[in-house]
């Protein structure tokens, strides 16, 4: 009976017992002595190997219904082997006893090549299942087992055995290779609602491709993994849930860091861009800029007080994420994406430089309230105003000395160590350490980016001086704002470029003066009039040499001028501002000694420029 069941004994046999019945069928079948001139023997063999191929089929069958119903995973491996074994017996059988030309018709053997792939995939034999479907003569079938071969590899993680199978060829067409990268994105395309399968396939192409150092087709991969995860979220009627957000914005993150580090690796770099299948062209700096505000979100998504819908993350303005990355102490992170707006945009037509503009923004509207231990607005969320941000400033402070370290060594953060050390500080309050920390960061900060933001410290100063008007401004920044940072040859009063700062002695005078400040004003004129004395000879400064000086002497009279104002009504303050007009008379007769040093100091050097020049010369 399962003879007669098979199919080829059916299209061998079948006709002839038609044709016998006295049923009309194809004549040419039965025409001729073929049939006739076969010795009896022969077709006696011929039907009882037939039969032989039918037991074993019939074997293979049974063992595969024991296997599905008895076997666990552990034993799994070794009951597929069993079965392999008895489809391959079955194979040898058919393809060692009957003519080849009737082997490749045979639709068992097909059969018994999609059961040894069927039992192999099941077992985890990859390389057995490869072999099965490229042995199967049937194109259909050969192509949807290597799709399910492929997919089932990247289901269960063994990427890196598919990587070492891709070299195989497959009908002389070409390797595994391709057809793998190809059915592996589209099933990447195809389950973009599932978060983990999705990565889990966009992840093997990366693989795929970085496995034959096909970067910029890795960073392909990578790039339309983000682009699918994040349309896939704001295509979403409904919000997602905590769980869900947390995978998708983890998701874009690596997809964006993957990204760029693969186009990296690409040697040349005017190779280094992405985007010749579709019509947006992504260079290296755009796909940087990328990563650090997947970065930036991310963090941003992960705060307890951030918004609850990451559709609102994803879609908001570059301007809205600095301001809310600021205001909840991610200070890193918002100067980070200032700066990548600003080099995207390298100029404004209106004249407004982006990077400081923002820089300037979170400084002086958020890291200085939080140095000063003050909210930064009246009607801003309590929530986000009392809450500790410590570890925020503390992995901002590293961040950025590691930046300093890497472009202009290690000795220039000798002085930012406070951050660190203020954690041993165990009497002092949480507000306190907090507030110290700020403070030191807003060193940093305003060190660093002080020659590229030229003004800032001015605009730090200001802030500072703002908030409260009693404030004594910092030791640092006096001294950045009045020589730079490390101090270099004075020019007075000029405004300078150093080395890493932009130092502008007369801006600062101003601001002192604008808030009242006329002693420390004072003192200023005098810190800078000393720092000559104190640095070269009047009489070896050369104009020809660069040593031009400039004062302000109207600025310095109108200070002297408001002074005197407030000293001649003086007679009817209070005790206190009395005590007060005369620590800034002090200040101003420092300022009168400072002044007639300078101006011995001209006549030397009026005296002395013939003969310093001819030394000059001779020299």
């Amino acid at each position: 009976q399962r003879l007669c069941t098979m199919q080829t004994v059916k299209s061998l046999f079948l006709p002839l017992a038609l044709c016998s019945e006295g049923i009309s069928v194809d004549q040419s079948f039965i025409d001729g002595n073929a049939w006739r001139n076969i010795p009896r023997i022969s077709m006696y063999n011929f039907v009882k190997t037939l039969m032989k191929v039918s037991n074993l089929i019939h074997r293979v069958g049974t063992m595969e219904r024991y296997l599905k119903l008895g076997s666990r995973e552990k034993s799994l491996p070794l009951c597929c082997a069993v079965v392999l074994e008895a489809v391959n017996d079955a194979i040898t059988s058919i393809t060692s006893t009957l003519p080849s030309g009737m082997c490749q018709d045979m639709p068992e053997l097909s059969g018994l090549y999609s059961a040894a792939f069927k039992t192999s995939v099941g077992g985890r034999l990859w390389d057995e299942a490869l072999e099965a479907c490229i042995s199967n003569s049937e194109e259909d079938d050969k192509n949807d087992n290597l799709k399910h071969l492929i997919v089932e590899m990247v289901r269960v993680g063994d990427i890196g055995k598919l990587v070492d199978m891709s070299l195989t060829v497959v009908d002389g067409s070409g390797d595994l290779f391709q057809f793998a990268t190809k059915i592996v994105e589209a099933a990447a395309l195809e389950q973009k609602d599932d978060v983990d399968g999705c990565l889990d396939y966009w992840g093997c192409l990366y693989t795929l491709h970085a496995s034959r150092g096909n970067w910029r087709q890795a960073a392909e991969a990578m790039d339309l993994c983000g682009k699918v995860t994040v349309s896939n979220a704001l295509s979403k009627p409904k919000p997602l849930t905590s769980g869900a957000s947390k995978k998708i914005m983890d998701q874009a993150s690596l997809s964006a860091h993957v990204c760029a580090h693969a186009v990296s690796l690409v040697e040349k770099t005017s190779r280094q861009y992405i985007g010749e299948r579709r019509d947006t062209i992504l260079t290296k700096e755009d796909i940087d800029r990328r990563a650090v505000r997947a970065s930036a979100l991310r963090a941003l998504s992960m705060d307890e007080c951030s918004p609850d819908s990451i559709s609102s993350i994803l879609k908001s303005p570059s301007l809205d994420t600095i301001d809310i990355l600021a205001r909840m102490g991610y200070y890193e992170h918002a100067i980070a994406i200032a700066a990548g707006v600003s080099s995207k945009r390298m100029s404004n037509p209106s004249g407004v430089d982006v990077f400081f503009d923002s820089l300037r923004h979170v400084l002086c509207t958020y890291l200085v309230p939080a140095a000063m231990a003050c909210s930064a607005t009246g009607d801003e969320d309590n929530q986000l105003e009392s809450r500790s941000k410590i570890i925020q400033i503390r992995a901002s402070s590293s961040i950025c000395e590691q930046e300093i370290d890497c472009t202009s060594g290690p000795s220039t953060t000798s002085s930012f160590t406070s951050n660190s050390q203020s954690w041993a500080s165990s009497d002092q309050s949480a507000h306190s350490l907090q507030a110290t920390m700020a403070m030191n960061l807003l060193h940093q900060y305003t060190t660093a980016y002080s020659k590229r933001c030229g003004g800032l410290g001015l605009s730090v100063a200001s802030a500072i001086l703002d908030l409260s008007g009693n404030t004594v401004l910092p030791i640092w920044l006096k001294d950045l704002c009045m020589f730079g940072s490390p101090a270099n040859e004075s020019s007075l009063f000029a405004q300078r470029n150093c080395d890493s700062g932009v130092a502008n002695p007369s801006g600062l005078v101003r601001l002192l003066m604008s808030h009242h400040k006329y002693g420390d004003a004072c003192d200023v004129v005098t810190a800078i009039l000393s720092s000559q004395a104190s640095s070269s000879s009047p009489s070896s400064r050369l104009p020809e040499k660069g040593s031009i000086d400039y004062v302000p002497y109207d600025l310095i009279d109108s200070l002297w001028q408001i002074i005197e104002v407030i000293t001649s009504n003086s007679a009817s303050k209070s005790d206190e501002t009395q005590k007060k007009i005369q620590k800034i008379l002090q200040s101003r007769t420092c300022m009168e000694r400072s002044l007639a040093k300078h101006f011995e100091g001209l006549k030397i050097s009026e005296d002395g420029l013939r003969s310093a020049r001819a030394l000059s010369n001779n020299a």
